[in-house]
């Protein structure tokens, strides 16, 4: 009895050494830098950006693509070629100066190693002058591939690269606020909630750098806006720094007690530039539901005093 016990827990015990071995196997860990690339240039001009990809985990088969950087995420091209009318092609243009990688050909990356990839942007003078949204992004393998569950130890890890080519050193910019979204009324005791969304009118992507500011009789602030990118034509909530620090997900939420009149101002630039945007809006700030219950109370006190008087009377 006690030999089939022993047995019993020696192989519960090589089961669980074999299961944490493959786990430990199964696990990718992966850097990139830059994490952002914004570029302008010239046609027929040419520039090199070292990307340094670092795997800190076990060894992993890694493929790098070039793929169309969208609001919507990073779409990339399919395999073989695609023609035109099935989706994105990447351009010429963007390529691999390594002599050992290519774009779409997997490589080894061992565990703590560090290898660098130089990319090269060089449009050719017929280009045309605008924005170009690409990313470099990094697929894995698991070497040697899991039986088990291949999807489960892959990764995927992207650069957006955002591209302006002109030959002048200028793009048009221009910003609307298509909405600035706040309660003309609110109770005292609720929370302040504002979404403002920002949509990108120019030719170019930009960064808005500004402040939402708050003044009233009680209660007053300026709230520094995230310069996150917004690229052309696309329409982004604005976040600012206290929002995010707080993962809301509201332009601005502020809890606390308020009273009277306040202004809600919207200022930012586009970047560092001249380009000003600014609006304000206004809003009361009243204790309606205390005074609700306040009008409630009376009047049930009122009537509960009626009813005593006329038992007294009877």
């Amino acid at each position: 009895m006690r030999r089939i016990k022993f047995i019993t827990i020696i192989i519960v015990i090589t089961i669980i050494l074999v299961s944490a071995r493959q786990a430990r196997a199964q696990g990718l860990s992966l850097s990139l830098s830059p994490p952002l690339l914004e570029v302008m240039i010239k046609p027929g001009k040419s520039i090199t950006q070292v990307y340094k990809i670092t795997n800190e985990g076990d060894p992993v088969v890694v493929t790098a693509k070039v793929g169309e950087f969208t609001e919507d995420g990073i779409k990339i091209d399919q395999e073989p070629a695609p023609s035109v009318s099935e989706g994105f092609v990447p351009e010429k243009w963007i390529s691999l100066l390594n002599t050992d990688i290519s774009f779409n050909r997997p490589f080894m990356l061992n565990a703590k190693e560090e290898r660098q990839l130089i990319v090269r942007i060089s449009p050719p003078k017929e280009t045309a002058e605008k924005d170009y949204y690409r990313a470099i992004q990094f697929s894995t393998s698991p070497n040697p591939p899991s039986e088990s569950s291949q999807t489960s130890v892959t990764e995927n890890i992207g650069s957006p690269i955002l591209i302006t080519i002109t030959s002048s050193g200028f793009m048009a910019r221009g910003a609307q606020i298509t909405q600035f979204q706040l309660p003309r009324i609110i109770d005292s005791f609720d929370a302040l909630i504002s979404d403002i969304y920002i949509k990108n009118t120019g030719n170019t992507f930009f960064h808005p750098v500004g402040k939402v500011t708050l003044t009233g009789p009680i209660g007053r602030g300026s709230f520094a806006i995230v310069p996150h990118v917004i690229l052309t034509g696309q329409t982004k909530k604005l976040l600012t720094e206290d929002s995010l620090s707080f993962g809301d997900t509201n332009s601005l939420k502020l809890p606390g007690f308020f009273l009277g009149k306040y202004k809600l101002e919207l200022d930012f630039t586009l970047d560092e530039g001249t380009i000003r945007v600014n609006q304000s809006k206004n809003f009361y700030a009243i204790p309606w539901k205390a005074g609700m219950i306040l009008i409630i109370g009376v009047i049930g006190v009122i009537w509960v005093m009626r009813i005593l008087k006329k038992r007294r009377n009877r």
